[in-house]
């Protein structure tokens, strides 16, 4: 496995499993509180990685070369199946919004600079689902940098992402976006920590 750690003020902070994710083992750090027979933690860790409620995350897809990227909103036994799991905030990739893939043509009239700078931007949205941790792949910085491409050009080198606009799945379009809809897209669950069991 490789992984490279550093805090979360828009440094690298990327970490990949090489094994099947399936069979390593997870455990809990601190319990944040129970709600309705539901326990929630700050943190769940492994061998090779470590996420924290806030974390935005790569998640395993169909795809091994493009992993699902969202935010951990929170972590969480699932009593109906007693897994862990985590809730998680979307983000969207071009291809899957009205934007499409790249085509090859665009890609051909594109510096590797530019070419890097497209395909790891992303797009915050508000559409959530439940996921197992086994699912977590790693941890990627993700920073707001509208207008900042030097910025955009020296963190998506280091393995970071960016965003500008969010995507709106249900109005099928791009919004702009202002420190209102940031604190609620990177809002957490809000709770008192408890000692873990």
């Amino acid at each position: 496995s490789s992984s490279a750690n550093a805090d979360s003020n828009g440094k690298l902070f990327v970490s990949q499993l090489t094994s099947d994710p399936d069979t390593v083992p997870w455990r809990w750090r601190t319990k944040l509180t129970s709600s309705a027979g539901v326990d929630y933690y700050t943190a769940a860790t492994c061998k090779y990685l470590t996420v924290k409620v806030g974390d935005c995350c790569l998640f395993r897809s169909d795809d091994p070369l493009v992993p699902y990227v969202g935010r951990i909103i929170s972590l969480f036994d699932d009593p109906s199946n007693k897994k862990r799991s985590c809730r998680v905030r979307w983000f969207y990739r071009r291809q899957d919004t009205s934007l499409g893939p790249l085509k090859v043509k665009q890609k051909r009239k594109m510096s590797q600079k530019e070419l890097l700078r497209v395909t790891n931007q992303v797009f915050p949205s508000f559409d959530e689902d439940d996921n197992f941790v086994t699912t977590i792949e790693g941890v990627v910085s993700i920073r707001n940098l509208e207008g900042k491409n030097d910025e955009i050009d020296e963190h998506v080198q280091k393995g970071g992402m960016w965003f500008s606009k969010m995507w709106n799945s249900r109005k099928g379009g791009f919004e702009n976006l202002n420190r209102e809809i940031i604190q609620k897209l990177t809002a957490t669950m809000n709770v008192k920590k408890t000692e873990a069991k």
